[in-house]
């Protein structure tokens, strides 16, 4: 298990010694030996560099398909979110405020300025770019790669 989150190598130093990080990994890699049906992780990515972050979420996949568990993460990274996330849910004031895909989330400025969230860069700059130039960018997206198809298409 140590391998799959990449830290083989302090197998035998004390988890107190390691970096936030590192330890954020080896809380996850602590959860996965279990097999659980349902893993809820709270701002998984945090203390991640960008590569590590991707990482874990590729992680996270191959649990969900291998063992079907669902994994429930508690967020405020919205990149992450647009990145990764099949459903999304908000809550506000201890309400729920929003339950559904997230791309029709990211295309609701109203909620998420009082929720205190901001669009991904990629949305918003698709946004941009749509609204300026309809016939290459027809929609926002919630990828690099999205924009790009619409960009050589």
């Amino acid at each position: 298990m140590l391998e799959i989150v990449d830290l083989v190598r302090y197998r035998v130093r004390s988890p107190f010694s390691l970096s936030l990080g590192e330890r954020r990994r080896l809380s996850v890699a602590t959860m996965l030996v279990l097999e659980p049906r349902l893993l809820v992780l709270d701002e998984p990515t945090i203390g991640q560099d960008y590569e590590r972050a991707q990482q874990l979420m590729k992680l996270m996949v191959r649990l969900r398909e291998r063992y079907r568990t669902t994994v429930l993460m508690i967020t405020h990274d919205v990149r992450l979110v647009a990145e990764w996330a099949e459903r999304a849910l908000v809550l506000h004031e201890g309400a729920l405020a929003f339950d559904g895909a997230p791309h029709d989330l990211f295309g609701q400025p109203a909620l998420l300025a009082t929720s205190g969230l901001l669009q991904p860069p990629i949305f918003e700059v698709s946004a941009q770019l749509a609204a300026r130039h309809p016939s290459r960018v027809s929609a926002p997206t919630l990828s690099v790669a999205g924009l790009v198809r619409s960009l050589v298409a």
